[in-house]
């Protein structure tokens, strides 16, 4: 589903007359980037380059501002969502492709975690159309290869509903790359395709198992973030950890609101397991996010991505609340040094260093 049109404000002149339509990203830029980028003392060629850069992707500095309080630092990252924002915009690893495309990339993971096992697949392919609806048994799973909260879960044959199947195939394959609004390059670079695979579930239920998102940061396992029950229709229990299952207090916007990510999930049987497998898959970059299952004491690949959750996360300020309502009040100036990042995930200072790898 494409993201809607952004609302736009009409400006006045002082006796009333309307002046132009300014989209609502290109005002808060516009209102925001002289106190943030021009007001603290940063070089000139810093704060053009960060204004330039803001302007011209003003919806998702706008973004990273509603959700994190404050405008990001392109010139010089600091923090982690900062550094994310910089592998977006500039980044042209030619690895980022393979490494978002859910299909492409089982080879990859293979040659470096051959005990990790994935999920069967049933067919892909381009064309909606040629969906072999005859030939396929529920439970399973309908998804593109390269975008992202798209799924159709069949798990009975009462769900299986050919029109809206291709009704909804149809719009992946047709739509702009995902995340193009927001500079995630690599997605433009991966060929659409449609992936139908075995539907892992917990024992005894259709449901969905515990989905382990794991950041690896040069090679280790730094913090993972936990979910289940997303697609079960209960209670849902998500929370952020260190690699030795301690509880980071952080939270994270949704387009729906402040999501509290809770403590208390109880350490994973096979944690070694999967921070081993996470590390041996990401063991060649500076930071990828690795996607595990667990099922019973298996471990599935599920998915990786260099675009970890963008900006709605940040293990570098903890319990972060912000309303989207008052636009986090004042939008406040990036964090000049590491000093402002505390807390359980002090050691994602080390993501990137000062560098981002660069295409060879």
């Amino acid at each position: 589903m494409d993201e809607p049109a952004e609302t736009k404000i009409a400006a006045r002149s002082r006796g009333g007359t309307r002046l132009a339509l300014l989209p609502t990203s290109l005002l808060f830029v516009l209102v925001n980037a002289p106190r943030a980028y021009w007001r603290g003392g940063d070089r000139l060629s810093d704060a053009l380059f960060n204004t330039l850069i803001a302007l011209r992707w003003k919806r998702n500095s706008r973004s990273f501002a509603t959700v994190l309080g404050y405008m990001p630092n392109f010139a010089a990252p600091r923090s982690f969502s900062e550094k994310m924002q910089w592998r977006k915009l500039f980044d042209r690893n030619r690895l980022f492709p393979l490494l978002n495309d859910k299909l492409a990339v089982r080879d990859y993971v293979r040659a470096r975690a051959p005990d990790v096992m994935f999920p069967e697949i049933y067919w892909s392919g381009g064309n909606p159309e040629a969906i072999p609806f005859g030939d396929l048994r529920p439970p399973f799973v309908i998804k593109p290869n390269n975008r992202s909260r798209k799924i159709i879960l069949v798990r009975e044959k009462s769900d299986l509903d050919r029109k809206m199947i291709l009704r909804e195939a149809r719009k992946w394959m047709r739509s702009r790359p995902f995340g193009w609004r927001y500079g995630e390059w690599a997605y433009s670079r991966v060929p659409s395709r449609i992936l139908i695979e075995e539907f892992l579930s917990t024992e005894g239920a259709l449901a969905p198992p515990a989905d382990f998102k794991i950041f690896v940061l040069h090679g280790t396992v730094e913090f993972i973030y936990f979910s289940q029950g997303r697609y079960s229709g209960g209670g849902r229990l998500r929370g952020l950890y260190t690699r030795d299952w301690q509880h980071i207090p952080v939270d994270k916007w949704r387009k729906s609101g402040l999501v509290r990510l809770q403590g208390g999930v109880p350490r994973p049987a096979r944690l070694a397991g999967l921070i081993a497998a996470a590390e041996a898959i990401a063991a060649d970059l500076d930071h990828l996010r690795v996607d595990l299952y667990l099922v019973g004491d298996k471990i599935y690949f599920s998915e990786t991505t260099v675009y970890a959750y963008s900006e709605r996360i940040d293990p570098s300020r903890p319990r972060f609340h912000c309303s989207r309502r008052d636009r986090c009040g004042k939008v406040q100036r990036a964090p000049k040094s590491s000093s402002t990042i505390r807390g359980g995930a002090g050691s994602v200072l080390a993501f990137l260093g000062n560098q981002v790898e660069r295409p060879e």
